[in-house]
């Protein structure tokens, strides 16, 4: 593709491409909970070092020291069958999981937000 666009005997027009702020990025379409891993700790699951003030988890009673073990109606083992579960879901529709809380297992229903 170099070559033949160095071989051309006429340059390409440029375009500019306008930059907006509107928003509509995948950032936008990506539900956001506001959990906040533990990154240091190895667990089967996700532990969460904390949640977000006013997030849709704390909303839904996750509170840091959780171990999400299934979400959406998926075994989370690593933070990557988090994250696949998180592009799963969608914005403003109640989502089931389960977290570990002191030894013990507990369902909670969550309901993603989109980011802010």
């Amino acid at each position: 593709m170099i070559s033949d666009l160095l071989d051309a005997p006429e340059r390409p027009d440029y375009l500019k491409v306008a930059h907006s702020d509107s928003g509509s990025g995948r950032e936008q379409l990506r539900a956001f909970l506001g959990t906040i891993p533990d990154y240091t700790t190895e667990v089967e699951g996700v532990k969460l070092s904390g949640v977000r003030a006013g997030g849709p988890a704390e909303k839904a009673g996750i509170k840091g020291g959780d171990i999400i073990v299934e979400f959406g109606g998926q075994q989370i083992k690593n933070i990557y069958d988090y994250t696949y579960a998180m592009d799963a879901v969608k914005i403003g529709k109640p989502v089931e999981l389960a977290v570990v809380r002191d030894g013990k297992r507990l369902k909670l229903t969550v309901t993603p937000e989109a980011r802010k």
